[in-house]
């Protein structure tokens, strides 16, 4: 059994990769005592896909600024110790990789007909099979040919 059905599966992938921009994907907690310091200092980092959220509790800044705060994921790897750098630059790539999906989703959300007439997919024979080499080639049979058997689909081949 399928979690949705499939002419709901284009709004489920949209939904689920805006959920995933919007959520925190990493919260991290450090509570430590440096040596010369009365008293004791906790580090919060939240990560989310585009940037992090670094705050220190107990130790005063002359006056931290919100962009203290915050730092966009391309400034984490000079941000982070060397043996961290390699694990900085694949949340980069990642990111990146993310963002190309993010636009893709949008575009899709905005003008679904237009990206799924240039897909290079299709799912049915009314989307042009005679254009997409990669067509599947599943349709409905027409209702005289319905057996109980096949309910309703019917398997042929295209001329590729």
């Amino acid at each position: 059994m399928a979690w949705v059905r499939s002419e709901y599966a284009g709004e489920l992938a949209v939904l689920s990769v805006w959920l995933t921009a919007l959520l925190p994907w990493s919260a991290s907690h450090l509570r430590a005592t440096l040596e010369g310091l009365d008293g004791t200092f906790t580090v919060i980092n939240i990560r989310f896909v585009f940037f992090q959220l670094h705050y220190v509790f107990g130790f005063s800044f002359q006056g931290q600024s919100i962009a203290d705060l915050v730092q966009l994921v391309f400034q984490v790897p000079a941000f982070v110790p060397a043996n961290q750098t390699a694990e900085s630059w694949v949340w980069v790539g990642g990111a990146a990789l993310f963002l190309a999906l993010l636009t893709l989703s949008f575009v899709y959300y905005a003008r679904e007909d237009w990206l799924v007439d240039r897909s290079p997919v299709r799912r049915t024979p009314d989307d042009r099979p005679h254009r997409n080499p990669l067509y599947v080639g599943v349709r409905r049979a027409p209702p005289a040919r319905r057996t109980d058997l096949t309910k309703g689909l019917s398997i042929y081949r295209t001329n590729v």
